[in-house]
């Protein structure tokens, strides 16, 4: 990335320096009277290089744009597979659908005008430089330090404007997703004749954002450039009344003008394109440094190890003074908690809604960072186990709010917890496992079996079938001990029988929590 964006700075170095050179050699030819043929051949050479430089600068600025899409692509989706519980409470899919619009957003404004930022930049310096070994040129040199000041003005106000703009859109988007999950509720209780008021109010206020981030965009990127030229001439006068720029000094100043106006107008256009792509890092960065955790891989050899057979069985989980706190909130949600599940011991975890059965199950899956305490699993803590291995012992089905079947085949939702592509074990388990949970019938109708794209857009399974997935999914990963957080609501009570005789011979230990 680096070589990239020095390779891009030196052609645009040696594009401008190629311009340069060719205005002066034709400017010296006319004003000297020698337009000859052969004058103009040899002014050509230099305009030559500058297209060539010029286009193989916008093809690795487009190079650079793309690599650095891929680049954000990965981190953000490395990110989001480490993003903690705590990290996305509260978010709604319109945040992440968001995030996702950004990193293209990004790739667009990098591709559109990083490489005139950098241009225009490069140019502004050499016609400072220029200006400053030019006799008589301190008017040009006041005036190109005057539309620089400016430009930083501008841009400064237009990263305001796009910042108010682009939650505005945010807004709308979450607003947009909330709308489309729930049309079929509001089309019951809601009033048609209200229906669209709450919209029209954002959408209202959006476009009034959006206007005044075009009004500052249109000022940097176009008046700006124009209004400075004629700034930069009349700048030129004085000197020019007093004889002190005349004949080729005079010709000089005029290109210089028309250089530093082009490379200004590009810098601005770049810069109105760094806005955007500044803006949308903004809230993407979370994600992407999120995506640079290290992960605990924890020890190989205790991973590895099993207790011994003892007379009385051994802890599988095991909790001493464990406390939780939610990160916004200063009361701990959990205060000394001691708990030990033994192997092969049903326990039943009963309480009122709210009182952080839903959290302690997090805690003990792995999902959520104990504020303080001591957490062990089989005898060993979650640093030393490492993520992966504490989460393969540990299974948690969450409630069917927190659960979610992807628009992925049946089998890919079923067999999540194991290794994808599936063996011929693992496709064996999974239709054994589905055909005792009762969704046999199910796949039948399918008309692509197990490979039945499933979710959202797809098969469209009902609260009970989809929550005997959810089942599914952890059983088959064969975890030392299932917790299952009030997943059984959905069922009627013939399969809530059959369910439970699955759940009770497949998981070696087993902790159900319901409500009180």
């Amino acid at each position: 990335m680096i070589a990239g964006l020095a390779r891009l700075a030196l052609l645009e170095l040696l594009a401008h320096a190629a311009w340069l050179a060719a205005w002066w050699w034709l400017g010296r030819a006319a004003l000297s009277g020698r337009l000859e043929l052969e004058w103009l051949l040899a002014s050509a050479l230099p305009f030559a290089a500058w297209f060539l430089l010029h286009a193989e600068a916008g093809r690795c600025a487009g190079v650079l744009a793309v690599a650095t899409g891929r680049s954000l692509r990965r981190g953000a989706l490395e990110g989001a597979l480490r993003l903690t519980a705590e990290e996305v409470r509260g978010r709604g899919l319109g945040a992440f659908l968001g995030q996702t619009l950004d990193i293209e957003g990004i790739e667009r404004a990098l591709a559109d005008g990083g490489g005139a930022l950098l241009s225009g930049a490069i140019g502004l310096a050499l016609a400072l430089g220029t200006a400053l070994l030019l006799p008589g040129a301190g008017g040009l040199v006041a005036a190109l330090l005057l539309g620089v000041a400016l430009a930083a003005w501008l841009v400064r106000r237009l990263f305001a404007a796009r910042r108010r703009a682009s939650a505005r859109r945010l807004e709308l988007t979450d607003r947009l997703i909330e709308r489309m999950a729930g049309q079929r509720t509001r089309l019951v209780q809601e009033e048609p004749a209200r229906r669209h008021e709450a919209e029209d109010r954002a959408l209202a206020a959006a476009l009034m954002e959006q206007q005044v981030e075009e009004r500052r965009r249109l000022a940097l990127e176009t008046l700006l450039a124009r209004g400075w030229q004629l700034v930069a001439f009349a700048a030129l006068l004085p000197a020019f009344a007093t004889h002190r720029l005349e004949g080729d000094r005079f010709a000089a100043a005029v290109g210089l003008v028309l250089f530093a106006a082009q490379s200004l107008q590009a810098a601005t256009r770049g810069a109105a394109s760094a806005v955007t792509a500044l803006d949308a890092w903004r809230r993407i960065a979370p994600l992407v440094e999120a995506g640079r955790r290290p992960i605990r891989s924890g020890d190989a050899r205790i991973a590895a190890r099993r207790p011994a057979a003892e007379e009385r069985a051994p802890p599988v989980v095991e909790a001493r003074a464990l406390q939780f706190a939610h990160s916004r909130r200063a009361a701990p949600v959990l205060r000394d908690v001691d708990l030990v599940v033994r192997r092969g011991e049903r326990l039943l975890l009963e309480g009122a809604s709210g009182g952080g059965k839903s959290t302690l199950a997090g805690v003990l899956a792995g999902l959520r960072e104990p504020t303080s305490g001591v957490l062990l699993a089989d005898g060993v803590d979650r640093a030393a186990l490492g993520d992966r291995e504490w989460r393969r012992r540990i299974a948690l089905v969450p409630q069917f709010h927190e659960n979610h079947v992807l628009q992925a085949p049946l089998l890919f939702n079923a067999l999540m917890g194991r290794a994808w592509p599936p063996s011929d074990g693992d496709l064996a388990a999974c239709e054994e496992l589905l055909a005792e949970l009762g969704l046999g019938d199910v796949i039948a109708r399918m008309p692509g079996g197990l490979g039945q794209l499933v979710g959202e857009c797809g098969w469209q399974l009902s609260h009970g079938e989809q929550a005997r997935l959810h089942l599914a999914r952890a059983l088959l990963q064969e975890p030392a001990a299932l917790l299952i957080d009030e997943s059984f609501a959905a069922l009627d009570p013939a399969t809530l029988r059959k369910v439970l005789a699955v759940v009770r011979r497949r998981a070696p230990t087993l902790l159900v929590i319901a409500h009180a």
